[in-house]
């Protein structure tokens, strides 16, 4: 199971939290995402595997953990900030040793929510390298940051011996034009040729230029803090 590796990862620092050897976790899962497959991934396919693999024992205390699953979905399309909180309340009100936060927005009020109670919370989605700072640091970032989303992709097609790129991508807001710029960038490391793209022909804004500058400039992408 190496796509969850980071839940192996954080278990030890899940156990100090742990009562009568289960680590309560809750799925806060984003039902107007549910195309994403993060409840599907989680909480209907690793769970019930971990636990039916015995769990996982520490080699400090010889005991056997395993995960107690907590579901709480909302739709975040509307009033977003209200389900979000009350999600967090509940956690807290039932002991929730740490949250799996199955949404790519809103990840900001789920952080800050969980960041009053000091419950970890652990995000599927939401790659912007920005967004994680030492204001929560009970929150953490467990998928791999946009603007990496080709660079898997095109060194594939740089080792299959393919030599041109086109990159198609809308230029309405960062995200797309930060991943298009990346793409280019993969592109020019692996040697190949972009001959055509999409979506990154007008200028950016300074707001977007100086959100782009920032995140090439963290050093490996503090997205990632586990």
């Amino acid at each position: 199971m190496p796509h969850c590796a980071w839940f192996w990862g954080l278990l030890p620092c899940l156990v100090s939290l742990a009562n009568a050897n289960t680590i309560k976790v809750m799925m806060l899962h984003n039902s107007a995402q549910s195309n994403a497959g993060f409840r599907e991934g989680f909480y209907d396919f690793f769970v019930p595997w971990f636990n039916g693999q015995g769990g996982f024992t520490m080699a400090a205390d010889g005991v056997a953990y395993t995960v107690d699953p907590v579901l709480c979905e909302e739709s975040f399309d509307t009033d977003a900030v209200t389900k979000v909180q009350a999600c967090v309340d509940r956690a807290q009100a039932e002991n929730v040793d740490a949250i799996i936060v199955g949404t790519s927005s809103n990840n900001d009020d789920v952080k800050t929510a969980a960041e009053a109670y000091s419950i970890p919370n652990l995000h599927c989605s939401g790659g912007n390298p920005a967004s994680w700072t030492a204001a929560t640091p009970h929150a953490f970032g467990l998928h791999m940051p946009f603007p990496w989303y080709s660079r898997g992709p095109v060194r594939q097609a740089a080792l299959l011996g393919l030599k041109t790129v086109v990159v198609l991508r809308n230029q309405e807001w960062f995200f797309p034009q930060v991943s298009a710029l990346a793409a280019m960038e993969w592109t020019l490391e692996s040697a190949l040729t972009v001959i055509g793209h999409g979506g990154v022909v007008q200028p950016m804004g300074q707001h977007d230029n100086d959100m782009l500058s920032a995140q090439w400039s963290l050093p490996m992408w503090n997205a990632v803090r586990v």
